[in-house]
């Protein structure tokens, strides 16, 4: 029970990485065969004849043909004017001295294609393992302005200092020696940038089941995670609120929630409480469904997932013909959604919508709903657009403010609710707690309709209400 860790946040950061093409030149390191390396070792002896070296190691005539056949097209034996094989100049070399160890050696001319973050210039990709496309739903690390000035010199010491093991790592296999010999680089040639990448570092944050939070260790995927885990220190700092517990107690009063407030006090969040209320009989009957974490995580999207596939077969079991009520209001609160889980949580919405065949019935109307300080601000609303653009025409507007921005509620109308708020309490946790719960309770569901289309009804200003337009509307 002591080791039990809880999942509190799940969050994405985004490390900008460079993508080069580079051209190099590198010594080859062989190995040799068995029967390869031990003709050559015959020959250094003195000239000998080919059916001399047959009889030597037992060859038959054809296997003696080929052996030899490959060492001089390889050129390293040839026939001397006796017709008798000695040693090229070539791999006379291979030896220092009369029975000495094997240096085989070859430069070589290759080229790769490489993708590295700048923070500890680690490489990230190649051209066949390629980083996603998608820059949205996530922290952007900043990288310091020196850094990106100099990245093609930081880059190319990269490679140089840390050429083998990106042969080990499997970037560049087709530099290894099939014969397993180690290559070292020798010069890189050129250095050309044909790209930038996003590459997602996904970072989960703990507490113990005494409810302190456990402490962020090294990023395995990074050489060195000292630099990024400072940057991402840094964004957490300038995004972190005020400590909200008791603005969110009075949100779990008004929406008549009776017990989300056991869970945690203004200093820390009760695991124990938690751990009780999910086994309790209210979360057995789908009356309250206790989560912590983002909805869109993988565990309490799941849930919600199964409940709301069950609410759909009865709306299609009922053959109605009016179109169900779905709003998803988005919180303002800047850690929601920083994490590409929630882009699939939508898809899978929308995607459900409708039912399959030729006569496809719309199910349900999805209205994500995006937090606006203005009607009229366009930056806030193309972000918007731009964040979610795959759904573009599902995208509402609303008037920020509803309860504080800290409060997202996913809801169904008069079947299903998920509700999530997000608790600051900065002193002891540095990111927020998403907790809240996901309910089948008709009273609840309708306390918490009234609250949100009271609020959503209100007036913005002289003739504008609170709920607006879709976004590429307004």
């Amino acid at each position: 029970m002591d080791n039990i860790k809880i999942t509190f946040n799940e969050i994405d950061f985004i490390l900008p990485s460079y993508r080069y093409n580079i051209q190099f030149s590198y010594v080859s390191k062989q190995g040799l065969s068995f029967i390869r390396e031990y003709i050559l070792r015959v020959v250094q002896l003195g000239a000998i004849s080919p059916n001399n070296i047959a009889s030597y190691f037992g060859l038959n005539e054809r296997e003696a043909k080929e052996a030899i056949s490959d060492l001089i097209k390889r050129e390293e034996i040839k026939y001397n004017e006796n017709n008798h094989l000695e040693l090229t100049e070539k791999s006379q070399g291979y030896f220092e001295s009369l029975g000495s160890a094997l240096n085989v050696s070859e430069l070589r001319s290759s080229g790769s294609n490489l993708g590295f973050e700048l923070t500890s210039l680690t490489c990230v990709s190649s051209r066949n393992t390629r980083l996603g496309r998608v820059w949205t739903q996530g922290f952007s690390v900043d990288m310091s302005s020196s850094k990106i000035a100099n990245r093609d010199r930081l880059v190319s010491k990269a490679f140089q200092r840390h050429f083998s093991d990106l042969i080990e790592d499997g970037y560049m296999d087709h530099v290894k020696d099939k014969e397993g010999g180690q290559p070292s680089i020798y010069k890189v040639e050129s250095l050309n940038q044909i790209g930038k990448d996003p590459y997602r570092l996904k970072l989960t944050f703990e507490m113990d089941i005494d409810g302190a939070a456990i402490e962020i260790g090294d990023i395995d995927s990074l050489k060195d995670s000292s630099e990024a885990l400072e940057l991402i220190a840094s964004i957490i700092n300038d995004h972190s609120r005020k400590n909200n517990h008791k603005e969110i107690r009075d949100a779990i009063s008004s929406l008549g929630d009776r017990h989300t407030s056991k869970l945690f006090t203004a200093t820390n969040f009760k695991v124990d409480e938690f751990i009780h209320l999910k086994t309790s009989d209210g979360a057995n009957k789908k009356l309250h469904i206790p989560f912590i974490g983002p909805l869109y995580s993988n565990e309490n999207w799941r849930i919600f997932s199964d409940l709301f596939e069950q609410e759909k077969k009865r709306i299609i079991s009922k053959h109605q013909d009016d179109i169900v009520d779905f709003k998803w209001i988005v919180p303002s609160n800047a850690f929601w959604g920083k994490s590409d889980r929630v882009n699939l949580c939508f898809s899978e919405l929308y995607n459900g919508s409708k039912t399959s065949g030729k006569k496809a019935k719309t199910l349900y109307n999805l209205k994500i709903m995006l937090p606006l300080s203005d009607p009229k601000n366009r930056k806030e609303k193309n972000n918007w657009m731009h964040e979610f653009s795959s759904i573009k025409n599902n995208l509402y507007g609303y008037i920020d403010g509803y309860m504080d921005g800290d409060v997202e509620i996913v809801l169904l109308a008069d079947s299903l609710v998920a509700v999530t708020y997000f608790l600051n309490i900065p002193e002891s946790y540095r990111v927020p707690i998403p907790v809240g719960f996901i309910s089948m309770d008709k009273g609840l569901i309708d306390a918490i309709t009234y609250s949100l289309n009271g609020y959503l009804s209100e007036f913005h200003d002289e003739d504008q209400r609170k709920n607006l337009n879709r976004l590429d509307k307004l």
